[in-house]
């Protein structure tokens, strides 16, 4: 309507709409609901604006083949492109912050990621089972990577970070470590990964030392 600003789109507006193949955010939208386009199967091209703070609600969007996430955003929701099968794309813009639980989950075209120097968090399960995933960089703001982050990827990941914790130690004996030499949850399901880092000792494993 001509005569009215979009500001806000609810929640599961679009949900389900099998036949949408494209759409495009105006920068006058701030916000926009949980499961806006969850299961958009049939959505290919996505224009965002300028202006969300969050993004959210493309899980199942199975023909989506990449985005381009503005900088206004400063969080990528909870399993915000989650099954998003055909993704092999994505541009992340320089404001975020956190990436939370589950987002780019059970994308198996990805394969590599750049993190921006903004991002501190990334939530639990955020790349789970990403099988086509050979590489990320994580910049030095992010100080911890939750539970589960990489679970399943059965993958030779190549991590390049420079100061991080890794949480949730657990045994898992059908993936080697390089560098420093740990077993971990995150990356449980992995068949190799390979740190590249600085010299010793920036990287801290909780509950055990590096072997450097």
């Amino acid at each position: 309507v001509d005569s009215y600003t979009v500001t806000a789109i609810g929640e599961y507006v679009f949900m389900n709409c099998t036949s949408l193949t494209s759409i495009t955010i105006p920068d006058s939208v701030i916000t926009f609901g949980t499961n806006i386009f969850k299961d958009c199967t049939g959505l290919t091209s996505v224009t965002i604006g300028n202006s969300l703070t969050s993004i959210g609600g493309f899980d199942n969007c199975t023909s989506l083949t990449s985005i381009t996430i503005p900088d206004s955003v400063i969080t990528i929701g909870s399993s915000a492109f989650y099954q998003c099968t055909s993704l092999t794309s994505v541009t992340i813009g320089n404001s975020v912050t956190a990436i939370q639980n589950s987002s780019f989950a059970y994308c198996p075209g990805l394969t590599s990621i750049t993190l921006p120097d903004s991002v501190t968090t990334i939530g639990n399960q955020a790349f789970r089972a990403c099988t086509g995933l050979t590489s990320i960089n994580i910049p030095d703001s992010v100080t911890s990577i939750s539970a589960a982050t990489f679970l399943n990827n059965n993958i030779s990941l190549v991590i390049t970070m420079n100061t991080l914790t890794i949480t949730n130690s657990y045994d898992n004996s059908n993936a080697t470590y390089t560098s420093p030499t740990t077993s971990d949850i995150s990356f449980f399901g992995a068949t190799s990964v390979t740190f590249v880092l600085p010299p010793p000792p920036s990287v801290f494993v909780t509950g055990k030392v590096p072997n450097w």
